[in-house]
């Protein structure tokens, strides 16, 4: 009660060696360690919390109460092994067992965070769609799920479920970034450029990261529309923000052609040939410009290259 809980906890194992069956002194038992373990995990000491744990496992007996509480903490803790004992110990029930599935599904979740990258998209899918069947309110598997359908290629999905995330209340700037690529990649440039003005009042530095999809999906619609001269100054925002990408090159090169400018045409589809040597479309698009310009042995060297890069190119 005076917040003294390491007094208290002497005061409560000591009633416990006395009495083994006095569940009010186990539970005060547990529920002091416990304390002691969540102030450990405040400071930042994993250790002392670990320490904490397992001391409030081996005094929660086959108390019910004691159990839960402590692999409740345990999973805040990270604690799986404690976490995971707990749980088991638990008598058989919808909420033991609820217990133990989701003691299973954070030590994965953490397992598979260290390095995302490495684990293929649709085991990275089923693990957030388990869990959310646990706990539908999750942002962050939100999240995870828009990650992993993005990497599968999913775009549509992945734009659907990025906004979920964002709805369910996620705080990370990954949500609405993951919508800004999406919606670009499905040309939905208003609904980008939305998330975009969103994701700049959260995190400016992701924001910037974010804005090249959306300038090059803006420099495609403008094309689309017949704007080419308003699209090569979308693309020159995206060179701006990044100049080695052989995508912005290549777009910027030709909408270059495709208003007449070819000079600056050949020399951005060199620059990008200079990132990407082994592409056949960018030789194309340089043979291209070749040929609208009257080089015509520059074009049929070019297009000789990326014949034989790629024998079976019909246009080559």
């Amino acid at each position: 009660h005076f917040g003294n809980t390491e007094l208290a906890l002497a005061e409560f194992e000591t009633a416990l060696e006395i009495d083994p069956d006095d569940a009010a002194a186990r539970r005060g038992t547990v529920d002091a360690l416990t304390a002691l373990a969540g102030d450990a995990l405040e400071r930042g000491d994993r250790d002392a919390a670990g320490s904490w744990l397992d001391r409030a496992l081996a005094a929660s007996g086959n108390d019910a109460a004691a159990l839960e509480r402590t692999a409740q903490l345990a999973l805040a803790a990270g604690d799986w092994d404690v976490a995971r004992a707990a749980a088991e110990r638990l008598p058989d029930g919808p909420q033991a067992r609820a217990l133990q599935a989701r003691v299973g599904l954070e030590a994965e979740l953490d397992r598979n965070r260290r390095d995302p990258e490495t684990v293929p998209p649709h085991e990275l899918l089923d693990l957030a769609r388990r869990g959310l069947e646990l706990d539908p309110a999750r942002s962050d598997l939100r999240l995870l799920e828009a990650q992993a359908l993005e990497r599968l290629g999913d775009t549509e999905a992945a734009a659907n479920a990025f906004r979920a995330a964002a709805e369910s209340g996620s705080t990370s700037a990954d949500a609405w970034a993951g919508q800004v690529r999406t919606l670009a990649a499905l040309g939905r440039v208003r609904a980008a450029r939305a998330a975009y003005d969103d994701l700049a009042v959260r995190d400016a530095a992701a924001a910037a990261e974010a804005e090249l999809p959306l300038a090059l999906a803006e420099a495609s619609v403008l094309k689309a529309e017949g704007r080419p001269h308003e699209a090569l100054a979308a693309t020159e925002r995206a060179r701006a923000l990044d100049p080695d990408d052989a995508g912005v090159l290549a777009t910027q090169a030709g909408l270059y052609t495709e208003t007449g400018d070819l000079p600056r045409a050949i020399d951005a589809y060199r620059d990008a040939l200079t990132l990407r040597p082994q592409d056949p479309d960018l030789l194309l698009g340089l043979a291209g410009a070749y040929f609208a310009g009257g080089q015509l042995e520059d074009a049929l060297a070019a297009f000789d290259e990326a014949l034989r890069l790629d024998p079976g190119n019909r246009r080559a």
